[in-house]
């Protein structure tokens, strides 16, 4: 964490796909967006919550607040549906 400290989201998101050990972390680093929006819908996230997920996104330093809360809008938005044709 020292490392991640003072840099900036560019070099922070070059530093840890550089440091990744396999071919399956840079891959999801470099579409991360669209990786949250999977784990905000995933069954299991009620063990860390999507408030849990959204801390460590936040606390990342990788999501600008834009970003993050589009991934948000499309994590949700079939719930709105369903409700909503059903």
């Amino acid at each position: 964490m020292d490392d991640l400290d003072g840099l900036s989201r560019s070099a922070r998101l070059a530093y840890l796909t550089c440091k990744a050990p396999n071919r399956v972390l840079p891959l999801l680093l470099k579409n991360r967006y669209p990786a949250l929006t999977v784990v905000l819908n995933l069954p299991g996230n009620a063990l860390i919550g999507g408030g849990g997920i959204g801390f460590a996104a936040g606390i990342s330093g990788l999501y600008s607040l834009p970003g993050y809360l589009f991934s948000l809008l499309i994590a949700v938005a079939p719930v709105p549906l369903i409700y909503r044709f059903a």
